[in-house]
């Protein structure tokens, strides 16, 4: 008897040990095939690593969906975003007028050398986009009102003199001609009256002169009217933008043009997380009006 007594308490924990060891290794076995307990009415738990791990996975994937969608949207309007360039040219010292090259070299050498003309230098005025293959080009009014020459430098580099062929102050937006060689790359206008608060959009242009810039943000705000004189309902969003934008794309994730970028609301003249677009739509009507006037000539 003093003998089994003397057992027992090793008996006791090491039978213990065994049935928790049988009973973990049955647990992991049925978490891992995916059996359910005996009871049948619900699984049973799984392992916390792989609790924690699958959100972490789901998030990483959305996260890389979107980032997709901002590099599909980018590619697709990049090829037809120009900048809007002018001559830095300055007034005449006598009769405070820019007078072109040619009438400049009739001037005596000492009016001539009063001008601080520099022929080979061009200064941003803000950034537009390709609407037309044969060469039709959309940017603010507000851009090019005061140039006398404008120059259209495209993506690849290539610059064009452009004529100013229609403007509309009203809704501080522009169309200028340019002439080149070949079809050109064209961004896609979207149908403005879609677009919905909280959609996410890109804004790209030549920011503080940083040709090609990109920028993400989101539809802030519709319909947005700050005077009677101008008509156009903005569309507001949070995208980066800052002087030299102005004129550029506002892009849905679809690469399409749903604005046209053209102001801040800004205390020192930068980002403020405010800024303004013209809905593509007015674009689309002059757009089409000077289609509709060339297939008529």
């Amino acid at each position: 008897m003093d003998g089994r007594r003397l057992c027992w308490p090793r008996l006791i924990p090491l039978t213990l040990a065994a049935a928790l060891g049988m009973a973990g290794t049955w647990l992991v076995s049925n978490t891992v095939s995916g059996q359910r307990s005996p009871a049948g009415n619900r699984p049973l738990l799984t392992p916390v690593v792989e609790q924690t791990a699958q959100p972490a996975i789901a998030a990483r994937a959305r996260a890389d969906d979107l980032s997709q969608a901002f590099r599909e949207a980018s590619r697709a309007v990049l090829p037809a975003v120009v900048v809007i360039k002018a001559p830095n040219e300055m007034a005449c010292p006598h009769c405070g007028r820019i007078h072109s090259d040619e009438s400049a070299q009739e001037m005596p050498f000492q009016e001539r050398a009063g001008r601080t003309t520099r022929k080979d230098s061009l200064a941003v005025l803000g950034s537009g986009f390709i609407v037309d293959s044969s060469g039709f080009v959309v940017t603010n009014q507000h851009v090019v009102a005061s140039a006398h020459r404008i120059v259209v430098q495209l993506s690849d580099g290539r610059q064009f003199k452009a004529a100013r062929v229609k403007g509309d102050p009203s809704l501080d937006v522009a169309v200028l001609k340019i002439e080149a060689d070949g079809p050109l790359p064209v961004a896609q206008l979207a149908d403005s009256e879609l677009v919905e608060i909280g959609d996410w959009v890109l804004a790209v242009g030549c920011p503080l002169e940083l040709e090609q810039t990109v920028s993400a943000g989101i539809i802030s705000a519709k319909n947005r009217s700050f005077c009677r004189t101008h008509r156009a309902r903005m569309l507001q969003t949070d995208a980066a933008i800052n002087p030299g934008s102005s004129g550029g794309p506002l892009v849905n994730l679809d690469g399409r043009v749903v604005g046209i970028t053209t102001s801040i609301a800004s205390e020192d003249g930068g980002y403020q997380g405010i800024g303004f677009a013209v809905p593509a739509n007015h674009a689309a009507r002059l757009v089409a009006q000077l289609k509709g006037a060339s297939n008529t000539e």
